[in-house]
């Protein structure tokens, strides 16, 4: 079985998502956050590629929505290098 890649940003994104679980679980926070799974770039096969290109993934999607009191938080997390 092939060994998960954990980059710079992967790092970033679950210590972001963490903080914000946790002030959800302590009542600090009142919103509800979710990833968009939006990294399949040139590791999969093509069909797979077509198919989430069909299932209605694009490029540009932010990493992260926040919805709160009738808003939506797009959120898209970068190293310090891009």
């Amino acid at each position: 079985m092939p060994r998960v890649k954990i980059g710079p940003e992967d790092i970033i994104a679950y210590q972001f998502f963490t903080t914000i679980k946790n002030m959800i679980l302590d009542g600090k926070l009142n919103c509800q956050i979710f990833h968009i799974a939006n990294e399949f770039g040139g590791t999969h096969r093509p069909v797979f590629g077509a198919k989430m290109k069909a299932l209605g993934v694009i490029g540009g999607a932010p990493d992260y929505i926040v919805m709160a009191n009738g808003y939506a938080l797009q959120i898209e997390l970068k190293t310090p290098t891009g």
